[in-house]
């Protein structure tokens, strides 16, 4: 397994450069916003609605946290690189060879899950080190907050992940295309269960609650052990399915 792994950094260390310079441009731009906060145009701005009664003190506030926090989504975005190894190893034929290598199935599929999830690691600790230092020059939201958003972030990114990895295998390589996006609408279906009550009042009065967004960022920020937890099972779960499918598939996607 371990070549596996060896073979997808190679296939991926094109996009490294893309990674690490991604997460220096979403740190000097948050460190950028949040000065602008304090003393320049975006202070201004703000202090402008508030006087002309276009907002409150709180909503400015609640604004700044949200632009903040979804800075934190950036580099973890990067985890759908992933996609490239399955593409990568499409357009060399390897998926057909691996099935003469001397490895086992699970190891297999477990290789390309870790890949993924290396970069979600990463991606984790860039933002950790982001909020350390957002933390300190600003009040707007502490430490504890940042890291509950950012154990959030990585959860919904080890959800796509989990996704992705399953429907690759499922409509193998050459749809990867649809792959990709198909992740996105199983995330968009199940916040529109869950919220359906809401979705219904909105089409039946034509007035959206904009309590909803508030909702949705204090779900981000104060249940991040649930998210992280229902992540792990999605996880667990796709890994057995991929494994279920590449077996019956004969190890071939």
């Amino acid at each position: 397994m371990k070549g596996l792994l060896v073979k997808d950094f190679y296939c991926l260390r094109k996009q490294y450069g893309i990674f690490l310079m991604t997460i220096i441009i979403v740190f000097v731009i948050s460190i950028m916003f949040v000065f602008s906060c304090k003393y320049g145009n975006i202070n201004k701005g703000f202090e402008s609605m508030v006087k002309s009664g276009m907002a409150t003190g709180n909503d400015i506030s609640y604004i700044a946290r949200i632009a903040m926090a979804f800075c934190f989504l950036i580099p973890m975005a990067l985890t759908g690189n992933v996609m490239e190894l399955f593409v990568d190893d499409r357009d060399a034929g390897f998926g057909k060879l691996a099935g003469a290598l001397p490895v086992s199935i699970r190891k297999r599929v477990m290789s390309r899950f870790i890949s993924g999830m290396i970069f979600t690691v990463i991606g984790c600790m860039a933002d950790i080190i982001m909020a350390a230092v957002l933390s300190r020059l600003t009040d707007i939201i502490t430490f504890k907050n940042y890291f509950a958003i950012i154990i959030t972030f990585a959860s919904l990114m080890i959800m796509y992940l989990s996704f992705l990895i399953l429907y690759a295998y499922i409509l193998g390589t050459e749809k990867m295309t649809l792959v990709a996006v198909l992740p996105l609408i199983t995330g968009v279906v199940a916040v529109l269960l869950v919220n359906m009550k809401r979705l219904i009042g909105f089409i039946h009065n034509g007035i959206f609650d904009a309590d909803i967004i508030k909702m949705l960022f204090n779900f981000i920020m104060n249940k991040s052990h649930l998210m992280f937890v229902a992540s792990l099972v999605i996880l667990a779960a796709s890994y057995l399915l991929c494994v279920r499918i590449s077996d019956l598939k004969r190890g071939v996607i």
